[in-house]
């Protein structure tokens, strides 16, 4: 993957938590090592560890939670919507998402910046 691909994936990630933390959303990440809750980063507001658990592999899925609501209830993952992110795909680093209002309105906001900051 080159540099430049890399870079313009990283600014739509960041975009991305940036749009979701600002709503006062929390987190979860589940990377390519599947989707055992003990492996996961759950729940989180910590922008620096959600980017770097986001970027460490080859693919990942951001699980958004909302505002105040648990990220797991009884061992299960809660989430208001979910992303796909393969970082290298570049400027489509954004692969698949849940669509409802909550992930919509994230993704459009990211690939917004995303694409701003490309041009």
């Amino acid at each position: 993957m080159s540099e430049s691909t890399l870079r313009k994936a990283n600014k739509i990630i960041e975009a991305l938590v940036d749009a979701a933390l600002e709503q006062g959303h929390s987190l979860s990440v589940s990377t390519e090592r599947g989707y055992d809750l003990d492996d996961m980063l759950l729940g989180s507001t910590d922008r620096k560890a959600i980017l770097d658990e986001a970027t460490t592999g080859d693919d990942c899925h951001l699980f958004i939670h909302e505002r105040g609501k648990p990220a797991v209830k009884e061992r299960v993952l809660q989430s208001a919507g979910w992303v796909l992110i393969i970082p290298s795909s570049g400027e489509d680093v954004i692969t698949d998402y849940s669509a409802n209002q909550t992930t919509d309105l994230l993704v459009i906001r990211a690939l917004a910046v995303g694409l701003h900051c490309l041009s």
